[in-house]
Order: structure tokens, then sequence, then C-alpha cells
């Protein structure tokens, strides 16, 4: 079972990166989608590993995408969006307004909801 990963990784690390990642964890197909992170010098190395292990490589969480809008999320960050649109319950059965969320990285910080702009740059194999 592949599991899907996002790294934070420095631009000028992110060969190196790859390959350690790959050695380590076994990188699905040797491929990894590279976004621009807003407001930082970090990138995002997205990709799925074949050996899933109890620890992720550093600054890495397993994630999840809606390739329609491009939008990168965790479980977490989903869930409070549920709860902030249905005055604190969690529904799932409540749909998420996709649209808004387009080109964007999902995650939580403590109790609230980061949302950052994220621009695809390319693939590396």
């Amino acid at each position: 079972m592949t599991k899907l990963i996002c790294s934070f990784v420095n631009k000028n690390n992110i060969i190196g990166f790859i390959k350690n990642t790959d050695l380590t964890y076994g990188i699905q197909d040797g491929k990894v989608d590279v976004y621009l992170l807003e407001d930082t010098r970090d990138y995002l190395c997205v990709y799925e590993i074949t050996q899933v292990q109890s620890q992720l490589p550093r600054r890495s969480m397993i994630i999840h995408k809606k390739s329609q809008t491009e939008t990168l999320y965790t479980i977490n960050a989903i869930n409070m969006i549920i709860k902030d649109m249905n005055n604190g319950v969690l529904d799932k059965s409540i749909q998420i307004p996709w649209e808004n969320y387009q080109n964007c990285l999902l995650i939580t910080n403590g109790n609230s909801i980061v949302k950052k702009s994220i621009e695809y740059k390319e693939t590396l194999n």
C-alpha cells in the first residue's frame, strides 16, 4: 500500500532529498511533483512511497489530493473546514466547496487551518 507524502524542502536540496528518500522509502515510479509554496523559501515535494515505515522523512506529512482543484490537504484540515461550515459539528456528508481551495495546501497548526497557495513547477523522475 502506498501513501501520498508531502515534504517541505529547500530548493537547493531537492535532488539530494529525492535520492535519499527514494533509497530509504522507495518513491513510487521515481516520480516527484514539485510545487512552489507561497511566502516561503521552501518547495513542496509530493510523492508516493512504497515502503511505509513508522517514521516519515523530516518535515513531511501524509496528505491527500483533490486533482480537479490541485488541492493538497490533511484529513485534520478537512475535518476543521467541515466543522467551521457546520457550527462545530463534524458531518462527513457536508460538501466541501473545493473551488475555494484551488491550488492550495490545507494543513492545521494547532487549532487553526493553514491555507497556503501552491504553484506546480515540474515533475521530476
